[in-house]
């Protein structure tokens, strides 16, 4: 409670009122953005979260366990065939994964309890509705690329 109107005050420094993903994680966001983006483009706009499951689970030769679900093999391997690195693919599968048992993350992802259910990617498709997208790529800095190592983040600090 101590240091909470000030934590407010950094992360909304406009004043709004209003403090969205993007102020707490920007790289995941323009993370989640991209991936929506691309999987709006090999669907179609307006496509419904099952029918995204279904074309990345015919984008790869993995088995399929559940048919409303993505392993991190077939997220990978899918996500892998329109660019994504591993790096990538990892980061955004924990990001959609909805937080079960972080804690086992790694084990669970390896063993295959890790999933991409339908609900998630639903939750992606919508993302709009939580992130001014406008607003985000705004506050990106021009030809601002990641660093992998964790250090500039390619957001202009003045919008944070």
């Amino acid at each position: 409670r101590d240091g909470s109107v000030e934590m407010w005050r950094m992360l909304d420094p406009g004043r709004g009122g209003c403090i969205s993903l993007f102020e707490l994680d920007p790289e995941a966001v323009f993370l989640l953005l991209r991936l929506r983006g691309i999987l709006v483009h090999i669907c179609r706009p307006g496509a419904e979260a099952e029918d995204v499951v279904q074309k990345l689970m015919s984008m790869t030769h993995h088995r399929c366990e559940r048919p409303d679900s993505l392993s991190f093999e077939m997220f990978r391997s899918a996500l892998h065939l329109v660019g994504f690195s591993r790096s990538e693919c990892e980061q955004a599968f924990k990001l959609l994964d909805g937080g079960r048992r972080r804690d086992k993350f790694q084990e669970t992802m390896e063993t295959g309890g890790a999933t991409v259910h339908v609900n998630d990617i639903r939750w992606l498709l919508r993302l709009p509705q939580f992130v001014d997208v406008d607003a985000a790529y705004i506050a990106r800095k021009p030809g601002a690329e990641p660093d992998p190592e964790g250090g500039d983040d390619g957001v202009d600090s003045s919008h944070r």
